[in-house]
């Protein structure tokens, strides 16, 4: 236990200690209903209630004698000190979100009452259950207009500061550089007391200023690190991967089954990293997507209701389907897709997003502009919105015109060479028959922008796919280099 509990009797009093020791003022969270709290292996807590409307919505209890959190069981999500957004006396002031109720006392103690805490922002919690604090009180956040997000100095922090933008978007969101040393609120108030953390946040810097932003290399707003999510299968992953930020194309000739390889890779991604991913599949129906997953998860059509009924439920925590809905006379163009996108990503929590085909989406083309031209400026806006969200974003594009046989790259899609020269990774699927391996599918990796952080080379695999669990199987132990591979790397010579 440490020194500052020491010569405590009570959990109050072990509490109070604790607090002051972190420059912390016991009486404050007092009045805020916090508590010391005794386990039953007589471990000392802090019980941290999560009030709103005057009704405690949950509590957080925080472990003294190392850093252990935890919330009642089955309790909702939910926002420390909610009821400062109804408190109109406070529309003067600024907005202060933290990331942990102990960072919120913390500001509220360096004169920021209208503070709100969202606790547990980490790549590790599935990101839907982090934005229902928001949802529950969006209108009242939004009457802020401007949103100082005081995040910590790591890359949840960053991941947090750029989450509460994309989903507050009609606002101004800011984020805090703390004084050197200091990782967080709290850090700022225990070496530099109340005024040093005065001084953060009303120095605090807009994240996306109109017009854009111009700064130096020490001065970045914090950014989290790019992830690069994988397949999970050795053969598989020296070919694909998918890197947050970026854009990536898979072509492939007519039914050759780009779709069914695409959502058997959205399977295998869900399986070995647990994100939520969004299918616009808009030439299958989605009872077909349906049928699809079950049999990727293992239920097929005469397994038990209740199995179904299970696997359903699973689906419906890590996959959105989004479709055009040709009704009206909205177009589903860029603008459009824009939309769907910031839905998707800003507010339910997908990691990545499928567009399939690219040709299903309505190109309104301005006067006298080439497709070439167009094609180039909407791959540019797709990579800024991944980049924007900190998603990957896969597109399907068909080839053009080809001779029977001959297997599309990337400067063999429709259109323009942008779909060879923007995306980060890109891939082909092909229908092949040789006498070696029989009737086969190749998948054949023709561009990799970051060799290094992906750990994939172009290059090609022979797949066996099999119909009933829709899976595909490598026929050889790793990737190939092939004449498509090199016939890639003369194309990227040249």
């Amino acid at each position: 236990m440490s020194r500052a509990t020491a010569g405590a009797t009570t959990p109050e009093m072990m509490a109070a200690e604790w607090l002051a020791a972190r420059g912390l003022d016991p009486e404050l969270a007092a009045r805020m209903g916090w508590a010391g709290s005794k386990a039953r292996d007589g471990s000392i807590w802090i019980a941290i209630p999560f009030i709103r409307g005057g009704t405690t919505k949950t509590t957080q209890y925080r472990r003294l004698d190392q850093k252990a959190f935890r919330f009642e069981k089955d309790s909702e999500a939910a926002l420390w000190n909610a009821d400062c957004l109804e408190d109109r006396t406070l529309d003067g002031e600024p907005l202060v979100l933290a990331e942990g109720a102990l960072d919120g006392l913390a500001l509220v103690q360096s004169g920021f009452p209208r503070t709100i805490a969202v606790p547990g922002w980490s790549d590790k919690n599935f990101a839907p259950d982090r934005y229902r604090p928001f949802l529950d009180n969006e209108e009242a956040i939004k009457r802020a207009h401007t949103i100082v997000v005081a995040q910590h100095n790591d890359d949840a922090g960053a991941a947090m500061l750029r989450g509460v933008a994309n989903f507050f978007d009609e606002c101004d969101v800011r984020y805090v550089a703390w004084p050197s040393g200091a990782n967080d609120a709290n850090d700022a108030l225990l070496s530099g007391g109340a005024g040093a953390v005065a001084n953060a946040i009303r120095a605090a810097r807009p994240l996306d200023p109109p017009g854009g932003l111009i700064t130096g290399f020490t001065d970045l707003p914090p950014r989290p690190r790019r992830k690069v999510w994988r397949l999970g299968d050795a053969s598989l992953d020296r070919l694909m991967a998918f890197r947050s930020r970026e854009v990536s194309l898979l072509t492939g000739t007519p039914s050759a089954g780009k779709t069914t390889f695409i959502t058997f890779a959205a399977h295998r991604l869900v399986e070995a990293n647990g994100i939520r991913i969004g299918l616009g599949l808009f030439e299958t129906d989605p009872t077909e997507v349906e049928r699809h997953l079950l049999l990727l998860s293992g239920v097929g059509p005469r397994a038990p209701a209740s199995a179904r009924s299970l696997a359903l439920a699973t689906l419906d925590r890590h996959y959105r389907l989004f479709h055009r809905i040709d009704e009206g006379e909205e177009v589903h163009g860029m603008a459009w897709l824009k939309r769907m996108i910031h839905k998707l990503a800003a507010r339910d929590g997908c990691n990545l997003i499928v567009i399939d085909p690219w040709n299903e989406i309505e190109h309104q083309l301005e006067r006298g502009e080439t497709m070439a031209t167009y094609a180039n400026f909407a791959l540019m806006r797709l990579r800024q919105w991944a980049d924007r969200y900190d998603i990957h974003i896969v597109l399907l594009a068909h080839p053009k015109k080809m001779e029977p046989g001959r297997k599309p790259l990337g400067y063999d899609v429709a259109d323009a060479a942008a779909f060879a020269n923007k995306p980060g990774m890109g891939w082909t699927v092909h229908l092949e028959d040789d006498e070696v391996h029989g009737a086969h599918v190749s998948l054949t990796c023709w561009k990799v922008r970051n060799r290094y952080e992906t750990g994939c080379r172009p290059g090609l695999i022979r797949l066996a796919f099999d119909e009933r669990a829709m899976t595909y199987t490598a026929l050889v132990p790793a990737p190939k280099r092939s004449a498509i591979a090199a016939r890639v790397l003369a194309e990227e010579e040249s």
